[in-house]
């Protein structure tokens, strides 16, 4: 009847066994989760990683000082083949500020520059153009005279009228006449071209239809 017992025991205890796996077995088993439900990252959560990852400033085209480590020179030609858009940045002062000691033959090369951000330029950029062709025209009157020869006509529009409107916001309203007067003689000349006499007619045209509208 002992025996009986024991056996009757130990059977229970193997049964027992058998039905509960030991611990080791049950780590293995949530090591391997299924597939559906893998916790494993997708591609969208990788590329939004990557976007949390700072740029380099000079290469971030948002960023002020984007590209400021070029050559003014490497940044002109960017500009003139329509790879570097003219933005209220670094680089674009930069290039604006070359007008004020670059002279000869680099001149020229600055100035196409300067045809192409001002024919680009809008926002805060615009706003600051007027003081540029000002500054140029009355400090260089000759050499801008000698500058528009053979320009097209919407250049030389341009920069009669970033010029008018940087006096017109500038100095008292009633002197505006008198300074488009004084500019324009700055730049006359027994044997002024066509593309000079354009510009003196759309500088005192707009200057009137400024005080006209009372802008």
């Amino acid at each position: 009847m002992k025996y009986l017992k024991l056996i009757l025991v130990l059977s229970f205890f193997i049964a027992c066994q058998t039905n509960h796996p030991s611990p080791a077995d049950t780590s293995r088993k949530i090591e391997k989760p299924s597939q559906e439900n893998s916790l494993e990252p997708t591609i969208v959560e990788d590329e939004r990683d990557l976007k949390d990852v700072p740029l380099d400033s000079l290469r971030d085209p948002n960023h002020y000082y984007y590209l400021n480590d070029l050559s003014s020179d490497s940044l002109g030609k960017l500009i003139l083949s329509g790879d570097l858009k003219p933005l209220d940045n670094k680089v674009t002062f930069r290039l604006l500020d070359t007008l004020k000691y670059i002279e000869g033959n680099q001149l020229d090369f600055y100035l196409r520059v300067f045809d192409r951000i001002l024919d680009q330029a809008d926002g805060a950029l615009s706003e600051v153009m007027g003081r540029y062709c000002l500054a140029f025209i009355s400090n260089q009157p000759e050499v801008f005279r000698s500058y528009l020869s053979n320009k097209d006509s919407l250049v030389i529009r341009k920069w009669a009228e970033f010029s008018v409107y940087e006096m017109y916001f500038r100095f008292p309203e009633d002197s505006l006449m008198q300074r488009c007067s004084a500019l324009n003689q700055s730049l006359a000349n027994p044997d002024s071209l066509l593309e000079i006499k354009y510009f003196q007619k759309i500088l005192r045209y707009e200057a009137q239809n400024l005080l006209k509208s009372g802008y």
